[in-house]
């Protein structure tokens, strides 16, 4: 199996697989030997800031805050999770 993005989609090029992907890596990641496919009846993939439990600052927890849409929601998720690995 490939250990990075790259090798994942050379894999599939080889035909070695599938791989499903968000719609941002068609544009991000074009490649004329892959076709990427929609599948139209799949629930979005949601995407979030992700960064090692032992490398938490506030620094990085005030980054994470200002990278967030104006979702409350999404706010409150976040910075309760912060809470509970800065408190593990």
């Amino acid at each position: 199996m490939g250990g990075t993005f790259s090798e994942m989609l050379s894999l599939v090029a080889m035909g070695k697989g599938v791989l499903p992907v968000g719609e941002h890596s068609r544009t991000y990641y074009p490649r004329p030997d892959v076709a990427y496919v929609p599948v139209r009846d799949a629930p979005p993939i949601e995407r979030g800031a992700v960064w090692p439990a032992t490398n938490t600052t506030t620094r990085v927890r005030e980054s994470a805050v200002t990278q967030l849409p104006g979702d409350a929601t999404a706010l409150g998720h976040l910075m309760s999770a912060l809470d509970t690995a800065l408190c593990t």
